[in-house]
């Protein structure tokens, strides 16, 4: 066979087929047994390596979607994700005060957007608006309780006190 036909049979292999030949050939010449390969050969396999990880999540998370594309778009948008399910998970343990987290991260979406928070998964936000209600009707309870300490005053006549003031402020009325 001819140099022509050689050149020729090399040119009909697709990008795929040399690129295993080439690993194959890499692999062959740094083995246990074989020591020739240098340092500076086994640096550009890991960095070669490591870019074929980052293309296959990257294919992945075209295909499937998912957290993959979150931690290889945006490293502060997952760190920010990975804060917001930490908070869920602690929330009883912590008696609510990983409330005050997600409602900053909420907030901070709306402010700063969706490149560095994610937006809460819709029954997320149905949970936060629910447990958001009840921490709001404990604290009214507790301030028409301090209400009734310090006036002498019976807690349902209190209560309503506090409610009336409230609901005067927020309608503006008389």
């Amino acid at each position: 066979m001819g140099i022509d036909e050689e050149l020729l049979s090399v040119n009909n292999q697709t990008s795929a087929d040399r690129v295993g030949n080439l690993n194959r050939a890499r692999r062959n010449s740094i083995s246990p047994n074989n020591f020739s390969g240098s340092l500076q050969s086994s640096n550009s396999d890991f960095y070669a390596l490591r870019h074929a990880q980052r293309q296959r999540k990257m294919i992945l998370a075209k295909k499937g979607g998912g957290a993959a594309t979150v931690a290889l778009s945006n490293p502060a948008q997952a760190a920010s994700s990975k804060l917001l399910q930490q908070a869920w998970l602690n929330l009883i343990d912590s008696m609510g005060l990983t409330l005050i987290w997600i409602n900053i991260h909420v907030f901070l979406t709306q402010i700063l957007g969706e490149k560095l928070f994610r937006k809460l998964k819709l029954w997320e936000g149905m949970l936060l608006a629910a447990l958001d209600i009840i921490v709001f009707i404990a604290i009214i309870m507790v301030l028409g309780f301090i209400y009734s300490i310090v006036t002498g005053q019976i807690a349902i006549v209190a209560l309503k006190a506090i409610v009336g003031s409230l609901w005067k402020v927020l309608t503006g009325g008389k």
